[in-house]
């Protein structure tokens, strides 16, 4: 399944991004012409020990989302 995200909501605090929790939005594709959209909501505590959201690149991020996701 093609997966496209398109919106990436951090929290900021004086240019750092601080909050406990960021949301993706994206849709994805499966081929057939058939589109599913949603939203996925990452909390700190989900990051790798000692990483935190000021650490992450999109494709970082991207990547978390990914793992979250189950394709049926």
């Amino acid at each position: 399944m093609d997966l496209r995200i398109n919106n990436i909501e951090p929290k900021y605090d004086n240019e750092i991004i601080s909050g406990e929790t960021i949301s993706v939005s994206g849709y994805a594709n499966d081929g057939s012409g058939d589109y599913v959209n949603g939203r996925i909501t990452i909390n700190k505590s989900e990051l790798a020990s000692g990483k935190t959201f000021d650490d992450m690149t999109p494709k970082d991020v991207i990547a978390l989302v990914k793992s979250k996701l189950t394709f049926a």
